[in-house]
């Protein structure tokens, strides 16, 4: 996922260790992306003294369908923290590739789904969906993007 974002952010990142990467947006802003555990990927703008949380991601790239639900699960119990901390962009990525009404019966709280296989493979409509609302949320130039 790191090399995946760090692709969509190209030239915009300033900075990058084994487990964040930083993202200075058009106006400016240093977004903070961190690679971690619970959230597996959270997205933070730096304002002065101050953070937003923009995005967090729960990655949950298991390909054994029988386990999809407990993953689900999983991805609801983190997103419900991270909501606590003020974020409202609260993505679940799965392996597994299932209709949205039966994933968002498991995680309510997820805004958005992606399949991991469509966001890998660039020519995809779902790529070409995360990409877009990466770009939005990080603020940044959507022309380069086109």
């Amino acid at each position: 996922m790191r090399d995946l974002i760090e692709s969509i952010a190209g030239e915009h990142v300033t900075e990058r260790t084994n487990r964040t990467l930083i993202i200075v947006n058009a106006a400016g802003r240093r977004i903070l992306v961190e690679f971690g555990s619970d959230p597996d990927v959270r997205a933070t703008e730096m304002i002065g003294n101050g953070r937003r949380v923009l995005v967090c991601m729960e990655v949950k790239g298991g390909k054994d369908r029988s386990n999809i639900h407990n993953r689900l699960g999983e991805a609801e119990k983190s997103h419900i923290k991270t909501k606590k901390l003020g974020c409202t962009d609260l993505w679940t990525l799965l392996g597994v590739n299932l209709p949205e009404e039966v994933a968002r019966e498991r995680s309510p709280t997820t805004t958005l789904f992606f399949y991991i296989d469509d966001i890998m493979n660039t020519k995809t409509a779902g790529a070409e969906q995360f990409r877009n609302h990466l770009i939005s949320i990080f603020g940044l130039p959507i022309f380069e993007h086109r």
